[in-house]
């Protein structure tokens, strides 16, 4: 999904309008993020379309729950019971996507580096594995092992946060 996205970026908002850099030299903090734009929207598209579809599940799963039911006969403001009743509960399976999406995102960054040629892990990676410089892909799958932990200690922080019986 991510290098048909980035293709179809490519395609019409490079070439077709002309209103984004594809290739070329960055000549500052401001032209990198320029260049960075169609890169990043690529990376993203694949994620927002699944982490929407969970969201709206999730939703959908707590408005027919007991409890907000009885929030709602009880009189509670509507968006009191989003807030407190809703928006908490469904909020769970989106910390569980976003932490396993996020060292997803490396993998697809490899493609996007390519795709785009941007220089960065991924292009380290095509590179290196093609010269068979092992020291250096032990040390990229070692960030990417690190990156992994991160992301599970970053959901298990945020259950913590989220999550009133974890609490207890």
């Amino acid at each position: 999904i991510i290098s048909i996205a980035a293709i179809l970026l490519i395609t019409v908002f490079a070439v077709g309008l002309g209103w984004f850099p594809v290739f070329g030299p960055w000549e500052g903090f401001l032209d990198r993020l320029w260049h960075l734009t169609l890169p990043a929207l690529a990376l993203a598209f694949s994620w927002v379309a699944y982490s929407t579809q969970v969201t709206k599940a999730s939703v959908r799963e707590e408005l027919g729950r007991e409890h907000v039911e009885t929030a709602r006969s009880r009189g509670l403001p509507w968006p009191r019971i989003v807030r407190r009743h809703i928006f908490r509960n469904a909020l769970l399976p989106i910390v569980t996507i976003v932490a396993a999406d996020l060292p997803a995102l490396l993998g697809g960054a490899i493609i996007t580096e390519q795709i785009f040629q941007w220089p960065g892990i991924g292009m380290l990676t095509v590179k290196r594995t093609a010269e068979r410089d092992y020291p250096v892909l032990m040390g990229i799958t070692v960030l990417s092992a690190v990156m992994i932990i991160l992301s599970n200690l970053l959901a298990d922080i945020a259950y913590f946060l989220v999550n009133p019986r974890m609490r207890a």
